[in-house]
């Protein structure tokens, strides 16, 4: 396996998807992600949840490459200089993609032990439930 620091764009539209997801309660998720962020110290309400909760996942994709390459070894991808600023964010399944590749490339050493990286392995269910929980075969399909 490889892996390398992702762009501060990839990192910006699943936080920008996130924050626009948590508000309110009738999203995707039904509140699912803004629950699972606020039981590891993200609150969506507080004051610079998107800053704070980017440099997080940065901070973890940096500890992985470095994990798996080497102390300081990170920064010879980029310059580890990331900074959020608000993006769109697309759709669902662009957000979702973008989560993927940043959770793949966190993959590393003991960061799949971190509350940060199996807090995102819970929101990548969600959404992935709430997209499934749409289709008209699920929607079709008998319960029970």
């Amino acid at each position: 396996m490889s892996a390398f620091v992702v762009s501060d764009s990839t990192i910006n539209r699943v936080v920008s998807w996130i924050n626009n997801e948590t508000v309110g309660s009738n999203g995707l998720t039904y509140g699912r992600i803004g629950r699972i962020l606020k039981g590891i110290g993200h609150d969506p309400d507080q004051d610079n949840f998107e800053v704070n909760l980017g440099l997080a996942m940065f901070d973890l994709n940096v500890l992985a490459v470095n994990q798996r390459y080497g102390d300081g070894e990170a920064e010879k991808f980029r310059p580890l200089d990331y900074s959020f600023k608000p993006a769109t964010p697309g759709s669902v399944y662009q957000a979702l993609k973008s989560l993927h590749c940043w959770h793949y490339q966190c993959a590393e050493g003991n960061v799949p032990e971190t509350e940060l990286f199996k807090a995102f392995e819970s929101i990548i269910h969600a959404i992935e439930g709430g997209i499934v929980s749409r289709l008209p075969q699920y929607e079709a399909a008998q319960w029970g």
